[in-house]
């Protein structure tokens, strides 16, 4: 991960942040998300999915995931 980058949820859901990453985009805001789940078995997946934007957007990048994504 690049410098100055910030971790600004995780979700166990990829199309979840996706979709996040995807908002955060059509906003400008340039986003990466990390998926860290182990998906050893097709039933069994641990781990989370974590979604990342650059330091100096986070407040509004968060601003932004809560006024668009339903809880």
């Amino acid at each position: 991960m690049e410098k100055d980058w910030v971790k600004l949820t995780a979700v166990v859901n990829a199309q979840k942040a996706e979709i996040m990453r995807s908002l955060l985009e059509s906003e400008g805001i340039p986003a990466v998300v990390i998926n860290k789940r182990d998906t050893m078995y097709a039933v069994l997946a641990y781990g989370e999915v974590e979604l990342y934007c650059h330091a100096e957007n986070a407040l509004r990048a968060l601003e932004i995931l809560e006024n668009n994504m339903p809880l």
